[in-house]
């Protein structure tokens, strides 16, 4: 359900175009149809339609703005809690070992 909000998220954004306006209709459409279905039976045929208008869209996004989706996608993947920094480095540390002139320790 949230890739069908997200396209009428970015059809009502400033600039969008035709076809995020069209992709969105599809999307009012198909979600309206999820809410009128009863339970147990079939969702109304349209809701496949919008699989192709939303790759569409996706397709016609500038790879800024589909990175930025994908990034606020996965951020919202995660928990909270998840989501706090990792404690600093303490640095690179190297162990010297003494080797004797023989070769062998």
């Amino acid at each position: 359900m949230q890739p069908l909000i997200d396209t009428i998220q970015a059809a009502v954004a400033d600039g969008a175009t035709a076809e995020q306006r069209r992709a969105a209709a599809v999307a009012c459409r198909t979600l309206l149809a999820a809410f009128d279905a009863e339970p147990g039976k079939p969702i109304a045929a349209q809701a496949a339609a919008t699989a192709p208008s939303l790759l569409a869209v996706l397709g016609r996004l500038a790879p800024d703005q589909a990175l930025d989706l994908l990034i606020a996608k996965l951020r919202a993947a995660v928990p909270a809690a998840e989501t706090q920094v990792a404690e600093k480095p303490r640095g690179f540390h190297v162990q010297l070992l003494h080797v004797p002139p023989g070769g062998e320790p």
